[in-house]
């Protein structure tokens, strides 16, 4: 019988190759440095007539370059546990992740202890073959981090996807990013999909996903993905998500919008979500402006209780590279309420950056 190599046998076959070359090179000079990332506020919540200093993220690690192709990077994040202690239950009517209707919740006084996980943890390959990265471990997943450059306010808000539970930040698995043309960037990656809090989770089966980031002018960038896995396991539970964007970037000014879909959200049928987020920046010197939109809405409402729009608008001050300053406002409206259930909250928030 005639022997065919498969796709596999042919990258394993690469990745060995590059291997045996780069053994050969010269003894590595590694380098590295200690990162942090500290993210404060204060705000004051008009409709609870409540306000608080607050810690809202910290992170801290390091990345770690053994040569030009060879490199590593472990990272700590530290966030609110927000956990309940109690079960006193109330009688709340709420959207469930299946797509059913619960009226009862559970309340009770929440452990607010900041905790730390593991974001990061993972090796970096350049060039194992041509044009070629590969990032395997726990690592940044591509889903959303062009939208979340692009907006460029990760301490003020998180990018929509994320906010909206739509994937995670980072996960355990392996990325293949090539880098074909100097307009594209495509990356592949299979991981266990429950994110880095749950990045044991595979149940055997894995999330794969595609994403493609095109920038047809130094401009102009467009970026465009897609994902499937079985929730928890079942492969008649299929979970998908697309996205798409398109930012332009001009000198001082800057405007890009996104539109996203997850099909069957958590493994639920028929619980589907659909939303977009628009947003906009322009700079002068020290000094930057910003607003943006979201609107996130449910198929036949069944995450009615989630479903709303977000408006964000404010100034940043820069008075050092690292450091950033910016009051904001930010105003939750839910999609079938009264004025009344408007949340207004009025926002000094900091980053400090090393």
């Amino acid at each position: 019988m005639k022997y065919r190599p498969t796709f596999s046998t042919i990258l394993c076959g690469a990745i060995f190759f590059g291997f045996s070359i780069h053994a050969s090179e010269k003894k590595p000079e590694i380098s590295g440095k200690v990162e942090g990332d500290i993210h404060s506020n204060w705000h004051y919540d008009f409709r609870a007539e409540h306000s608080m200093f607050e810690i809202s993220r910290a992170y801290f690690g390091y990345f770690m370059t053994i040569n030009k192709r060879y490199s590593g990077r472990i990272m700590f994040d530290v966030g609110r546990l927000s956990l309940l202690t109690d079960d006193t239950e109330i009688d709340v009517t709420t959207g469930n992740s299946d797509g059913s209707v619960s009226d009862v919740v559970l309340e009770g006084s929440m452990d607010e202890r900041e905790i730390g996980y593991l974001k990061y943890a993972y090796i970096q390959i350049d060039d194992i073959v041509p044009v070629t990265s590969i990032l395997f471990g726990l690592h940044c997943m591509s889903q959303f981090k062009v939208q979340e450059k692009f907006w460029g306010y990760r301490y003020i808000a998180k990018s929509f996807m994320d906010a909206a539970k739509m994937g995670h930040s980072a996960d355990l698995g392996v990325t293949v990013k090539v880098h074909p043309l100097e307009i594209l960037t495509v990356n592949a990656t299979v991981s266990n999909g429950e994110g880095y809090k749950k990045s044991q989770d595979s149940n055997g089966l894995y999330k794969a996903s595609l994403g493609t980031q095109l920038t047809l002018f130094k401009e102009l960038t467009s970026y465009f993905y897609a994902d499937v896995m079985a929730w928890k396991g079942d492969r008649d539970a299929l979970q998908s998500t697309v996205a798409g964007f398109i930012g332009f970037k001009s000198g001082f000014f800057r405007i890009g919008g996104e539109i996203d879909y997850r099909g069957n959200h958590n493994g639920g049928d028929n619980t589907n979500l659909l939303g977009f987020s628009i947003y906009s920046t322009a700079s002068v010197g020290i000094y930057s402006v910003f607003a943006r939109y979201d609107n996130l809405s449910s198929h036949d409402d069944w995450n009615s209780a989630n479903d709303n729009s977000l408006v964000i608008t404010g100034i940043e001050i820069s008075p050092v590279k690292n450091l950033k300053i910016a009051p904001n406002v930010q105003v939750e409206i839910p999609s079938e309420t009264g004025g009344d259930d408007i949340t207004t909250t009025l926002l000094l928030q900091t980053q400090f950056k090393f």
